[in-house]
C-alpha cells in the first residue's frame, strides 16, 4: 500500500504504511528471538529480507520526496546491512542500488550540513 501512495507522490501517507509494515515485520523478528545482530540472525531469511526491503522503501521515500536525509541514511544503512547479513551478494541489484542510494543520501546530508554551517 505504501508504494501506491509513494507513486502518487503522497509521501506522508506512504511513510505511515511503511513504518507500520516495519513495526509488524520487526515484531515478527522479536517473536523469533534475538541474536547478536539485533535478532536478525535467528530470523527466517525471508523475514529479514522483508525488513531490509521496508527500510529501503522508507529510505527511497525520504530521499526522493520528503527530504529527511538522516532517516534516509539510517534506513539505507540498515537495508544494506540486512541484505549482506542474509547472504545477498554485493553485486545483487538490491544491494547495489541500496548502496548507491546510501551514498547519495550521505552526500545530500553532508551538503545540507555544510550549508547550515555557512549560514550561521
Amino acid at each position: 500500500i505504501g508504494q501506491v501512495y509513494e507513486q502518487r507522490l503522497m509521501a506522508d501517507r506512504a511513510l505511515q504504511f511503511y513504518h507500520k509494515a516495519l513495526e509488524i515485520r520487526q515484531k515478527v523478528k522479536l517473536d523469533h528471538g534475538s541474536g547478536s545482530a539485533g535478532g536478525y540472525e535467528s530470523c527466517d531469511k525471508h523475514d529479514n529480507l522483508l525488513v531490509a526491503c521496508t527500510y529501503d522503501r522508507i529510505g527511497k521515500c525520504q530521499l526522493n520526496q520528503k527530504g529527511d536525509m538522516k532517516e534516509a541514511v539510517a534506513c539505507f544503512y540498515e537495508a544494506v546491512k540486512l541484505y549482506l547479513l542474509n547472504d545477498v551478494a554485493e553485486d545483487d541489484p538490491l544491494v547495489w542500488l541500496a548502496q548507491k542510494n546510501l551514498e547519495a543520501a550521505r552526500a545530500v546530508l553532508e551538503a545540507q550540513q555544510q550549508g547550515k554551517g555557512q549560514g550561521e
